[in-house]
């Protein structure tokens, strides 16, 4: 099982490497989407924002 340390760190790395990713494409093409039924680069974001807002909300409660 994995510890919470390890859950973290990996939350960590992979969070890092995102906003990396992030920084680099442009303005222009946030409302980009693959066709019309999947999510655009902006919604993605949005997502993921709100998740890690929701998770530290959790932790927050303990």
């Amino acid at each position: 099982m994995i510890t919470k340390e390890e859950l973290l760190s990996n939350f960590e790395g992979v969070r890092k490497r995102t906003l990396k990713y992030l920084t680099v494409i442009p303005e222009q093409f946030i409302d980009w989407r693959p066709d019309d039924h999947k999510f655009s680069i902006g919604d993605i974001v949005r997502h993921l924002g709100s998740t890690e807002l929701m998770f530290l909300s959790c932790d927050q409660t303990k």
